[in-house]
């Protein structure tokens, strides 16, 4: 630190320590220190105020506090002079919190000193305080870590001069949360956090090879980082793929756009449908591993569906409807397998139909050609069955489906012979069936299944949500975070914390919401579950979560209790600013006042990394890599700026011109 001539050190006394409670120090100011400026080193220097830093000297402890309160004390000395000002008549009282202290960091210099946050140390009453010079306020905000762990992402909104850094090693090992109204910057933040890091990493190692052990997935739900011209926003376009539907695409998207890998290991883990399914323990979680397990093949798929109608139509059903059951199965399978052969199916398949009669007073069925009539359990019964069966002609190219299909056949055979064998199932399983259709329409339509699970995955991957229902917003991240967090703690055993992987959620109210209107119990839990197994016990596996959100008390108490580092912007909202109260313990009263007032691009920095919370202006992003979020210019659409206003008049002119101009050719 440098060193200060009496004369200096004695220009930024402020005053006494007259009271200590804990961590709460009352200073008395001196009569003389009332002015609203102070001279240091011929310079003019703000006095202290509210949020101002001023260090206490106990012997060789040098102990740092923060001004949050001040009051005045009237003085009845001075109560019948005239020759008084004002401003002495009163003692002012400063209300400070203790925050930490310098101490010499012998590793740099015997003469280097470092702020550390926390103190075994108290002041005491009677021990001098001193405004912290600009040196020393500065030296607060700096982290301690090597200048190459560290990124810097903006400076102190106070003072331009002070940059803030955040350790790399401790910050990101951690959760982050980053919660603001809409425009107040919060996606900014992202950007500008996550732009720095990947550049960081990328100037120390151009090889890319230090990318193959870590991997960033953002959920992006209003396409914000993955438009066409954002091809360099987070990061350069070689280390990130974007993801999204097998739909329209326009001449927004990346022209890299594709759909998420899903390997077919997964899809033969029963966690993977229990969840996606929202199964229930006892009853449908065990149907769902018999389908797994019992697969469907080349070799008696043919042999298990003519066993499968006949066993259907001969058991002891009490209502014609029975047939109607058997032929949508039939015709689920049909078109799953024979998908462009749907025209001449249906025609075969009415005519199946439309030969089998329900005999009510036996409670049977039976098989009508002609004018002949042929009981289920006769062979003529079967021999018609089998007439059925061989001119749907799509059986012998089973082995040339796909994994999803197969899947799908194994669902539809053992549901209809789970009817068969246990007819009281119906109930339980009937309501896992319809949610598998639903399921499957969504994971044909957003996902690419892949045998390769050893293929080398980018950096960043950015899950475009902007075009999915609502539906599909709450699902494709479950199953993502859900595949990938498995597959992350199988890798993390085998090469003992290794790998490293950041879910980043925008709009995390949207899939972390305590409750929704438009779901069932078993489904919020099962949602909720997921999450809440990865930012409770994620660490371990070198997992972690960054969240962003508008409506931070939407969110369950869980995530946001987890949290261990926070960019606060502004908020607005009563239960927001609750929320963060309850979830921020060691944000100061002075900073939580302000959360409200912060303009646009400024946020509260506060967590475990942080020495103390900052008020930080976000560094400015170059064009091309700003999030695509920009709120519309309406005075400037509406013409409404005197700019605007000139170019509208200057185009009708234009436009007038170039009319008289015709007129005046054809004229000629």
């Amino acid at each position: 630190m440098t060193s200060y001539t009496g004369k200096e050190i004695s220009s930024l006394r402020i005053g006494t320590v007259t009271a200590v409670r804990g961590r709460r120090i009352d200073i008395t100011v001196d009569v003389d220190k009332n002015d609203s400026s102070l001279i240091f080193q011929g310079k003019i220097i703000s006095n202290v105020s509210i949020g101002s830093f001023l260090v206490v000297r106990r012997g060789y402890a040098h102990l740092v506090v923060q001004v949050e309160e001040e009051e005045l004390i009237e003085s009845s000395a001075w109560e019948n002079s005239d020759y008084q000002r004002d401003v002495d008549r009163n003692t002012r009282i400063l209300k400070t919190s203790l925050l930490g202290e310098f101490q010499t960091d012998t590793s740099v210099s015997p003469f280097q000193t470092r702020f550390v946050s926390g103190t075994q140390t108290s002041p005491l009453i009677g021990n001098i305080a001193y405004l912290a010079s600009p040196e020393q306020a500065s030296k607060i905000y700096v982290s301690s870590s090597a200048p190459s762990t560290q990124i810097t992402i903006g400076h102190l909104a106070t003072d331009s001069s002070i940059p803030i850094n955040l350790d790399i090693g401790t910050f990101f090992s951690s959760h982050i949360g980053i919660f603001g109204n809409t425009g107040s910057g919060k996606s900014y933040s992202l950007t500008q956090l996550y732009t720095q890091l990947f550049e960081k990493i990328s100037n120390v190692h151009p090889n890319k090879r230090k990318f193959d052990q870590s991997r960033f997935i953002l959920f992006d739900f209003n396409g914000e980082y993955c438009s066409g011209s954002l091809d360099h926003i987070l990061c350069s376009p070689e280390l990130k793929l974007v993801y999204g539907p097998i739909v329209r695409r326009s001449e927004d998207y990346p022209p890299n756009t594709r759909q998420i890998p899903l390997f077919i290991d997964d899809l033969y883990y029963v966690n993977f449908w229990a969840t996606i399914l929202e199964a229930t323990e006892h009853t449908q979680r065990p149907f769902i591993l018999k389908c797994l397990q019992n697969r469907v093949n080349s070799d008696n798929m043919r042999q298990m569906l003519h066993n499968l109608i006949l066993s259907y139509l001969s058991a002891h059903h009490t209502e014609s409807s029975a047939a109607q059951t058997l032929l949508s199965f039939l015709e689920d399978i049909f078109l799953l397998t024979t998908p462009n052969s749907s025209k001449f199916f249906r025609y075969v398949l009415t005519n199946f139909s439309n030969s089998l009669i329900f005999n009510k007073s036996t409670g049977s069925f039976a098989i009508g050609v002609g004018n002949k009539l042929f009981h289920a359990g006769s062979s003529e019964f079967e021999q018609h069955v089998d007439d059925f069966l061989n001119r749907m002609y799509f059986l012998p190219f089973y082995g040339t489906l796909d994994t999803l299909t197969k899947i799908a056949l194994n669902f539809k055979f053992h549901y209809i012979d789970e009817l068969i064998t246990n007819p009281a199932s119906v109930d339980n399983l009937q309501p896992l069936i319809t949610r598998f259709d639903n399921r499957l329409i969504t994971l044909r339509k957003w996902f690419e299944i892949r045998d390769d699970s050893d293929w080398n995955m980018p950096l960043l991957q950015i899950i475009n949500l902007a075009d999915a229902t609502l539906d599909e917003r709450q699902l494709i991240p479950l199953i993502i975070a859900r595949t990938e967090y498995d597959a992350q703690k199988d890798k993390s055993r085998r090469s003992h914390g290794q790998f490293y992987l950041n879910f980043i959620i925008e709009e995390a109210h949207t899939i972390l919401a305590r409750e929704t209107r438009r779901e069932s119990e078993q489904w919020r839990n099962t949602r909720l579950d997921t999450f809440e197994e990865i930012i409770m016990e994620g660490r371990k596996f070198g997992t972690f979560i960054t969240l962003l959100s508008q409506r931070p008390a939407n969110i369950s108490p869980i995530f946001t209790s987890q949290l261990h580092h926070h960019f606060l912007h502004r908020l607005i909202n009563s239960d927001d600013l609750d929320c963060v109260k309850d979830a921020v313990s060691f944000l100061d009263k002075t900073s939580f006042e302000s959360i409200p007032f912060l303009p646009c691009g400024t946020c509260i920095i506060s967590g475990t990394a942080s020495p103390i919370p900052a008020v930080v202006k976000i560094d400015e992003l170059p064009e091309g890599r700003r999030p695509n979020n920009e709120t519309i210019d309406l005075v400037k659409l509406w013409g409404l700026a005197p700019d605007s206003s000139v170019d509208a008049g200057s185009t009708a002119t234009d436009s007038a011109d170039s009319q008289d101009s015709e007129s005046t050719a054809e004229e000629s």
